[in-house]
């Protein structure tokens, strides 16, 4: 650019300045902190360590693991400046004969055997043994990093990139007082790779004179130096991803770079959406503010956490920052978006590791249809079938682990606070979540044989605890099947004079739905959706057997109990003790006071299966019969799920189901009753009104079902606040909440001290689900049964992990 001076000459600035070259201000020196961790990692590493003797600096180690043996790769620099691999193989001494022994009870006599394989320098610039670095600088001949890479596979061809150990020297300036630009690190590679022996001529003649047979020689190990590359920051931290493909580096002033594990080129820079597998990819990054001494890569590579100046932890989750990610599938940057969220989750579901950084990533974006779109893009990725139309035994069901996590995830996705009303799709998968917590729970009261104080083993139906326990649980779902009953039989009094349910020319499922949406009701998609309609139907058969047990065990004896005598005759069967019969009294008296019977709600779910069968077969095109026509049915199974469009096959299904339910606003009375049954008599009816006519209308008006905490009228969400409780997701009975914290209050010092005690009076602590919030009283049970079934909630029903709260807390 030209520059015009006062005595007409002409100055390029470009010459003055460079070519065009931008100025850059001096970078600000690294901190004190910052100095005192690069020493600290170069003297006692931030890499596993095997102590092997005083020449030993740092080691890392690589395992494949086999059924009797462990091999080990090892990798360790010595204060002479070697690079040393050693291989070693860890026999953990199982007896030969113990297939069918569990491995728990073997006995172990370990022993490890270890083989040099090759040795360099792995300061690379000198050579020799005993090397003279005395012309270098101290801070670059001491290592902060050493790490071993394990194998992997190149995606665009058919390599195996082999084990490859990284070292890492990082430079700062000696002074911390002057502005010094002269910080970088040199990043050093070297790739364990094996090659075969030549034999002389002369040696394979000398065998066949002697009419033996020569022995191939073995493959030799040895280190193949890559090319070291340079970066101008302080590399704090180094972590494979995507198989091993990939190493994401975190550096000191919060910055993060991704680069190719073979060529270390930096990449997730071309915003390519054709080909995205992680968020990163794709515009998203990580807030780039303050400093750092430490960096740890979550799990699914989707968050991290760093340790700053002050020693303070910070956790940073990806954004983006180049405004808005779209709305439709139309949308290329929205699309890639659904595909870096469904591959990340999927990869970490795969791998058995935490996504719950995913989830609050997404949170932030999770507006429109983001979660519908993530999950149906999910589910075909994981491949796991959503289609139980057929299934007529529920353990398939209940094993189906995708569904649990596609609903956990839409549940956590639409969940907005405790007394806030949750988002359609959210509140259908936390009913249904919890619906399969208990199916499992009662499932495994019954089924399971704990031993005893004499060996001898027992049914937890044996033990008060249990039912005591079962007992909230029963109650749950009595009141939600009376509830679902309750919210049909009232939903066409609901729906806008443009919709009928009983008219199929003025049903139109789209608009159904939207004003299905619009009102937060869920009960039509609980019956129609076959997974949560066969959680239903289990829980159903479930508690009939229960009531059973419960009566019988009431008239006659103890479940499951035949004694005998000592001479093999039976015995008269033992009395019930008071406390169990008390237990089973209360499990008697909740399902013959129930306002829908458990057998009356079974078979109305058994004829709508039978109905929804039917509409299937005789949709055109049919839509059962094939697997292409069970493939599209579960595609359909799969959006109901996931609260999105009904099928047209269940136009006639919907309308059989509301066939012969007016609309009333007002609380039946008996004369309504003898008024329906009068206008009703020889008329064929729906399955609602069948329902109908076995209960009582006024006792389903006027319930209660606060319990359930679906109500989200402000009458409602009030009365639950003004309860100062919280339901526990285990035993399903309300939990008494502690005062309010006297830190957090203004109350004069001899009331802190009484709320202080009134905090500290409750005996048990509380656990809070870290993903949805749920809450579960911290039970210790001296009896077995009630402690393994407290067990079987390791984690929430949700799969969140618990995080246990002090005793008083509501809150970490």
């Amino acid at each position: 650019m030209p520059l015009m001076m006062d005595d007409d000459m002409e100055v390029d600035i470009d010459d003055l300045f460079g070519d065009g070259a931008g100025l850059s201000l001096p970078t600000r020196p690294p901190s004190k902190e910052l100095h005192q961790r690069i020493d600290d990692l170069r003297g006692s590493g931030c890499c596993q360590r095997f102590c092997m003797g005083p020449q030993l600096k740092k080691a890392q180690v690589t395992a494949t693991k086999f059924p009797r043996l462990s091999t080990l790769l090892i990798a360790f620099a010595t204060t002479a400046k070697q690079l040393r691999t050693v291989r070693a193989v860890i026999d953990w001494g199982f007896p030969k004969a113990s297939d069918k022994i569990a491995p728990a009870s073997l006995p172990l006599n370990p022993s490890i055997k270890t083989r040099h394989l090759a040795v360099t320098s792995w300061l690379h610039e000198t050579s020799g043994e005993t090397l003279n670095a005395s012309h270098m600088e101290s801070s670059m001949v001491q290592l902060t990093h050493l790490e071993f890479l394990p194998p992997s596979s190149d995606a665009s061809s058919s390599r195996i990139t082999p084990p490859t150990i990284m070292t890492v020297r990082s430079h700062l300036p000696t002074s911390i007082d002057h502005y010094n630009q002269d910080v970088h690190t040199i990043v050093d590679r070297w790739e364990v790779r094996e090659k075969s022996q030549s034999i002389h001529p002369a040696f394979e003649q000398l065998s066949s004179r002697r009419n033996s047979v020569g022995v191939q020689a073995g493959p030799v190990a040895f280190l193949k130096k890559l090319e070291s590359f340079t970066i101008n920051k302080v590399l704090l931290a180094s972590q494979p991803m995507n198989l091993g493909r990939v190493i994401c580096f975190a550096y000191s002033d919060s910055s993060v770079e991704y680069r190719d594990r073979n060529t270390m080129n930096e990449v997730f820079t071309d915003g390519d959406l054709d080909r995205v597998w992680h968020l990163s990819q794709i515009g998203f990054s990580y807030t780039e503010d303050e400093p750092c001494l430490q960096v740890a890569l979550s799990p699914s590579y989707c968050s991290i956490v760093q340790i700053q100046n002050d020693g303070k932890v910070k956790w940073k989750q990806l954004d983006y920052h180049m405004g808005d990610i779209g709305s439709s599938m139309d949308d290329a940057q929205y699309a890639g978006v659904v595909a870096a969220l469904a591959l990340s989750c999927a990869s970490a579901v795969l791998t058995n590791v935490n996504y719950d950084d995913l989830l609050a990533t997404a949170y932030k974006y999770a507006k429109n249809n983001l979660g519908y779109d993530w999950l149906i893009e999910l589910s075909r990725i994981l491949k796991r079938g959503v289609d139980y139309l057929e299934e007529s035994h529920f353990d398939i069901l209940i094993r189906n682990t995708t569904i649990q996590l596609c609903l956990s995830i839409q549940n956590s996705l639409g969940f907005k606070g405790e007394f806030n009303p949750r988002t359609f799709p959210s509140k259908f998968a936390w009913i249904v979540l919890q619906l399969r917590n208990i199916v499992v729970l009662v499932t495994m009261a019954a089924n399971m044989k704990v031993p005893g104080p004499n060996n001898e083993k027992a049914t937890p139906l044996e033990d008060p605890e249990v039912i005591n326990l079962l007992v909230g649980s029963v109650r749950w779902v009595l009141d939600l099947m009376a509830w679902i009953t309750d919210t049909l039989l009232a939903l066409p009094s609901t729906l806008p004079s443009n919709i009928s349910l009983t008219d199929i020319s003025l049903l139109s499922l789209p608009e159904l739905l939207t004003h299905l949406r619009a009102t937060n009701t869920i009960s039509l998609h609980l019956l129609l959706s076959s997974p949560s309609r066969g959680f239903l139907l289990a829980i159903c058969r479930r508690l009939q057997h229960l009531d059973f047990i419960a009566r019988k065990a009431i008239t006659h004896h103890i479940p499951g109990a035949s004694p005998v005598t000592p001479q093999g005759q039976p015995a008269q069967p033992p009395l019930l003790s008071p406390s169990l019969r008390a237990a089973y009294m209360q499990i008697a008296t909740l399902t013959s006071s129930t306002i829908i019977r458990v057998k009356t709600f079974e078979t109305l779910l058994s004829t709508l299966t039978s109905l929804i069968k039917s509409s299937y077969a005789s949709h055109n095109p049919p839509l059962s019969g094939s697997p292409t026509a069970e493939k599209a049915r579960n595609v359909l199974e799969m959006k109901m799920l996931f609260g999105g469009e009904i099928p047209n096959a269940f136009t006639p299904v919907i309308v059989e189901l509301f066939k012969g339910i007016p609309g009333s606003k007002s609380p039946p009375s008996s004369e309504d009753n003898e008024k329906k049954e009068t206008e009703e008599n020889g008329k064929e009816i729906g399955l609602l009104a069948a329902v109908r006519e076995e209960i009582e209308p006024a006792k389903l008006w006027f319930a209660d079902f606060i319990m359930l905490e679906v109500d989200e009228d402000q009458m409602s969400v009030a009365k639950r606040k003004g309860l100062r409780k919280t339901m526990d997701c285990f035993r399903k009975a309300w939990l008494f909440d502690p005062p309010p914290s006297s830190s957090k209050s203004n109350l004069p010092p001899d009331d802190k001290t009484k709320d202080q005690a009134a905090r500290g009076s409750r005996n048990n602590r509380w656990r809070r689900c870290a993903r949805c919030a749920a809450v579960m009283e911290d039970i210790l049970s001296q009896r077995q049964a009630l402690q393994w079934l407290i067990m079987q909630q390791r984690r929430c029903f949700c799969s969140g992990y618990w995080d246990t709260l002090g005793v008083g807390d509501v809150v970490a």
